[in-house]
């Protein structure tokens, strides 16, 4: 199921501009609130209680992200923090998926030049002689 919802959002048209978001409609719905809850069904797998399923969502979350079909301005820091959350899982294979998918992130930089989410909070500098 899970690697099904990949394949709609690769293969369908919707990512890398196949389908204009709101000339089309699935049941009134345009094509990118329809890829927004997919995204977000397959972000919920992360938490899962099986370590398969959490693992098979981290990888598929890496093809997404090679394939630029991540939305980083809606789904961004949450995705990264879920991912982050997983680098302390207790199966070694949902870590190194967790680690797998934050150097995915890095190395196709969807931030821009801000490669940090925290680095939007504006910074107090420290004043090393107190007195």
């Amino acid at each position: 199921m899970l690697t099904a919802f990949t394949e709609i959002l690769l293969r369908g048209g919707i990512v890398d501009g196949g389908v204009a978001g709101d000339d089309y409609s699935i049941q009134g719905r345009s094509v990118e609130g329809e890829k927004l809850m997919m995204l977000k069904k397959l972000q919920e797998h992360i938490s899962d209680m099986n370590s398969y399923v959490r693992a098979k969502a981290l990888h598929l979350w890496v093809r997404l992200s090679t394939s630029k079909g991540i939305p980083m301005d809606q789904l961004g820091f949450s995705l990264v923090t879920d991912a982050a959350g997983r680098l302390n899982d207790a199966t070694l294979m949902v870590r190194k998926a967790a680690a797998s998918l934050l150097k995915t992130l890095l190395t196709y930089n969807p931030f821009g030049s801000d490669v940090s989410p925290i680095a939007r909070i504006p910074h107090k500098p420290h004043n090393m002689h107190n007195g």
